[in-house]
């Protein structure tokens, strides 16, 4: 498996300064409107909210001004009227994503139940049944 670029950069296998943040890709907005069966699995995940929102402009400079704000300690913005932050219920008013349910994540077929089960071990200090083990998916129950 290639390792991440990340990786790579903090172990000075490559040069930071020749890479480019990509801001916005914008092509994605020229295929509208969107194709009902596309929008079909946009729904079935949750996500109408953000893709009815369309395309949005990014304010460069409030995201730098809030970037030096950004306190980790805290987990918030130290701003002149107080501290704020954002919680998960701003995300969900905001975006109209959900927060209550399955989560939505990709199903990583790189790995055999027997490897999950050592990660497992490894990290958790427990090996769960193979019953447990969906795909890339760790039943909750079985950390309890």
């Amino acid at each position: 498996m290639t390792p991440h670029r990340a990786r790579s950069i903090f172990d000075g296998l490559i040069d930071d300064s020749t890479l480019q943040v990509k801001r916005c890709d914008g092509t994605f907005w020229d295929h509208m409107p969107i194709p009902a069966r596309v929008w079909h699995y946009i729904c079935l995940a949750g996500f109408e909210g953000v893709a009815s929102l369309g395309r949005i402009s990014v304010d460069h400079a409030l995201i730098t001004s809030l970037v030096e704000r950004w306190r980790p300690e805290t987990h918030s913005f130290h701003l002149p009227i107080g501290e704020a932050t954002i919680t998960l219920q701003d995300v969900e008013v905001l975006w109209g994503l959900h927060i209550d349910g399955p989560p939505v994540t990709g199903r990583d077929t790189t790995h055999s139940a027997d490897a999950w089960s050592q990660l497992c071990m490894e990290l958790l200090g427990f090996m769960p049944a193979r019953s447990d083990i969906d795909g890339g998916r760790l039943k909750v129950g079985c950390l309890s």
